[in-house]
């Protein structure tokens, strides 16, 4: 996997701003329901360096999308603190194997190079100690929680005008066991996933897999 980054985009301290900055590039019409299912393709990091973290504005490049670090939202507004960074690393707090994907107060936007029809990833969520917060973003909609990420099972979200998701929390044991771990599952309901968010104070993903 190759890497590049570039500098740091500007950002007004609004969560309105955050909103704008996790849309996709453009409105779609709604599609009746999902196109036919694409070829799936999953990622585990294991080809990301590992050496410098990631920081706000910074991009990657995957097989199958691109990767921008974008604002978190703590506890309803934006982060600045300087410290934010995600970055792969040598643990296993999503369960999978080395390395996964780290999130600390930060954003990882990921465009796909063509419309998704689901989603899925393995997480592993640090509750206590500043943790327990997490982001979830889909097509220009943005929620966060401040316990546990099974607390979105259910809901649908995403921006009517380019394609909503339902979003299903499945956990691997008890809710409040940290760190918690599960996979979260995308799937289109109207429209395609042209873009989606996920970040955490301390928020760990690993397999993650566009269809």
């Amino acid at each position: 996997m190759s890497t590049h980054h570039r500098p740091v985009i500007a950002f007004t301290a609004t969560v309105a701003a955050v909103l704008a900055g996790l849309s996709a590039p453009g409105s779609r019409v709604l599609a009746a329901g999902p196109a036919p299912a694409a070829v799936q393709a999953c990622w585990d990091f294991s080809t990301l360096q590992q050496a410098v973290p990631y920081r706000r504005g910074d991009t990657f490049v995957a097989p199958n999308a691109t990767i921008e670090m974008k604002h978190y939202l703590l506890n309803g507004n934006l982060n600045i603190n300087a410290n934010a960074r995600a970055q792969a690393q040598q643990t296993q707090i999503a369960g999978g194997t080395a390395p996964e994907f780290r999130t600390y107060i930060l954003n990882a936007q990921v465009v796909p190079n063509a419309p998704a029809n689901s989603v899925t990833f393995n997480f592993g969520h640090q509750l206590g100690l500043g943790g327990g917060q997490a982001n979830l973003g889909v097509n220009g909609g943005l929620v966060e929680v401040t316990t546990s990420l099974a607390n979105l099972d259910g809901i649908v979200m995403g921006e009517p005008s380019i394609g909503t998701v339902r979003v299903n929390v499945a956990l691997n044991g008890q809710i409040g066991v940290s760190p918690e771990q599960g996979t979260v599952t995308l799937t289109a309901l109207n429209g395609q996933i042209e873009q989606f968010t996920f970040g955490g104070v301390q928020l760990y993903v690993d397999n993650l897999c566009i269809q």
